[in-house]
This record gives C-alpha cells, sequence and structure tokens, in this order.
C-alpha cells in the first residue's frame, strides 16, 4: 500500500476491536524510523515501527474493559499522552515507553480527545470529556507529574446528555 507522498506504510494490525485513534512521530524526513501507536475499543495500546510497517505492533499496555479514546505525541518531549473512557489520563516516554505517569480522575467522565499545545506555552496539553469540560494540563519533567492548570466548562447549567458532551476540539 502507498500513501500520498509515495511513502510504503505496510500493514498495520493491532487492536482486537475497532481502531479509535492513533498518533505518529514527524520521522518521515529523517534517519530515525517513524512510530505510530494506536489504540481502541480493546483497551490496548500499541507500538508500531516502521514505515513501512511490519505488521502486528508490539503491545505497550493493556487496560481490560477501558477504551483508549485518544492518544496525542509531542515529538519534542517525547512524550506521548492517552486518554481513556474511564476518566484516567496517562503519560509514556515514546522512547522507551515506559510509563510516566497517570491522573486516575482526569475528567468526571471519559476522555474523547488529547492536543499538545504549541512549543512555548504554559500548558502541555489539553483534553476534553464527555463530561462537558476542557481541561489543561502541564507536564513537570522534574516531579514526573501531571498538573491541571484550567477548566473550561462549556453549556453551563445544561442538564447532562450525549447532546452536550465534548468529543473532539482543534488547538490553533
Amino acid at each position: 500500500m502507498k500513501v500520498g507522498n509515495g511513502i510504503a506504510c505496510g500493514t498495520i494490525l493491532g487492536t482486537s476491536k475497532a481502531l479509535n485513534c492513533c498518533a505518529h512521530t514527524k520521522a518521515f524526513e529523517s534517519t530515525e524510523k517513524t512510530k505510530f501507536y494506536s489504540g481502541g475499543e480493546g483497551g490496548e495500546l500499541f507500538m508500531h515501527e516502521g514505515a513501512p510497517f511490519p505488521g502486528q505492533g508490539h503491545l505497550v499496555d493493556r487496560f481490560p474493559g477501558d477504551y483508549i479514546n485518544a492518544i496525542a505525541i509531542c515529538d519534542e518531549s517525547h512524550r506521548l499522552f492517552v486518554g481513556l473512557s474511564s476518566k484516567k489520563l496517562l503519560v509514556y516516554d515514546s522512547e522507551t515507553m515506559e510509563k510516566v505517569c497517570e491522573v486516575d480522575e482526569a475528567h468526571q467522565k471519559g476522555i474523547y480527545s488529547i492536543r499538545v499545545t504549541p512549543a512555548g506555552h504554559e500548558a502541555s496539553i489539553l483534553s476534553c470529556s464527555a463530561d462537558n469540560t476542557i481541561k489543561m494540563w502541564k507536564m513537570n519533567e522534574e516531579s514526573k507529574q501531571l498538573t491541571e492548570l484550567a477548566t473550561i466548562q462549556q453549556f453551563e447549567g445544561a442538564e447532562e446528555s450525549t447532546e452536550r458532551q465534548l468529543v473532539n476540539f482543534i488547538c490553533f
């Protein structure tokens, strides 16, 4: 298989159930291998090295009974951010794939989307959730902790319903 600029991508296998999200490193034009991360309804986080991708990825972590809804990567800090339906927000070192930290109750409901903020911004990442909020987080590299900087509540006073859930957003 080939994609837009002629890079052969191969076959990517991994999650046992529906694929919900993925992210890749920006190594396309360097000598470094591209890494592609995937996760989904099977609760399995995979890392694939390529391209071309050789098929089955390397299982990094498994979250039984949970969905991986969001993955984002920051190439500059070598951090991989993962959001789960169980409200957890996790941070991995994208080079060693070791878990750096996790926040168990990052939101009141499942996390649907994560965005890495532009370099130089005070926050490291933003997350949005079915709980009707967007949260700003800062990764403290010394303490290896993720700290909440701010919460933006959408639709204040609205009744809880699927019509008011935040499932995605865009960062400029």
